[in-house]
């Protein structure tokens, strides 16, 4: 059974619970109480959290729908992938590091992709202009 707790984007917290989202009800010292986000689902779950950021789910009731991943998990995962390649690029920007020749040619080919990204993540606001210019391969020089 996998289990995360996270903040929505309006501050509330929200159980990732094998894919289902749950919204919290009540929270106690000792336990939290939560309910499926899925309306009129009567599923519901009772987690205890501690300190280690382990979370340890006492007991759930079954879902009355489907168990898919939610998009809200996908979101996230796409979020940390374009946070890992936002990275590469800052690093390769600021020439933290080189790439070899086949390394430049595969960077090539997802062209598209990382000027897509530049447009979409807030972090590459600064680094936008000097990476939608056509960058000079070094190996040619």
């Amino acid at each position: 059974m996998s289990a995360e707790i996270l903040h929505s984007s309006r501050g509330g917290r929200v159980l990732l619970l094998d894919g289902q989202k749950f919204y919290s009800r009540l929270t106690t010292p000792k336990k939290s109480y939560w309910k499926c986000a899925q309306r009129n689902c009567p599923a519901t779950a009772i987690t205890r959290e501690y300190a280690n950021g382990v979370v340890d789910v006492i007991k759930e009731t079954s879902h009355d729908h489907i168990a898919a991943h939610s998009k809200y998990v996908d979101d996230e995962a796409d979020k940390e992938l374009i946070c890992f390649l936002n990275e590469i690029c800052v690093n390769l920007l600021d020439n933290y590091f080189t790439l070899s020749k086949y390394e430049w040619e595969l960077l090539n080919n997802f062209e598209a992709t990382v000027r897509f990204l530049a447009d979409e993540c807030e972090s590459w606001r600064i680094k936008k202009k000097s990476l939608l210019e056509k960058p000079t391969d070094p190996f040619l020089s």
